[in-house]
């Protein structure tokens, strides 16, 4: 079965997201709250998620390191505040799709985009 993987470190967003994610998308979420855990779990799964969205403001580390070691895994990085500059940035790191972190029915329709669904 696919699966998403959720890298962000609200606990409370993160959470309401995983659960909207799968009622619209039909998917679960593994759900982590740090760059080191979203590695741990991309490590350790043989099979890859069917796409990842990631915090690009994780507390121990940029979500830029992330997006360097993805390859072919639809990604959709999330950023704070409008920024050119860190939108270019993830785009050129291999990111999708980059959106403001708030908006909740936009990133689960990107979601639905991504995966083909």
């Amino acid at each position: 079965m696919d699966w998403l993987l959720l890298a962000e470190h609200n606990p409370l967003f993160r959470e309401g997201l995983a659960t909207l994610l799968e009622w619209h998308t039909g998917l679960g979420s593994v759900y982590v709250g740090s760059l080191a855990e979203a590695k741990g779990v991309l490590e350790e799964e043989t099979r890859k998620p069917a796409c990842i969205i990631v915090d690009l403001d994780l507390p121990d580390g940029g979500g830029n390191e992330l997006l360097e070691q993805l390859d072919g895994i639809p990604v959709l990085a999330l950023i704070k505040e409008r920024s050119l500059k860190r939108q270019a940035e993830a785009m050129g790191l291999g990111a999708d799709e980059v959106l403001l972190t708030g908006s909740v029915e936009k990133i689960v329709a990107a979601v639905e985009r991504l995966i083909g669904r």
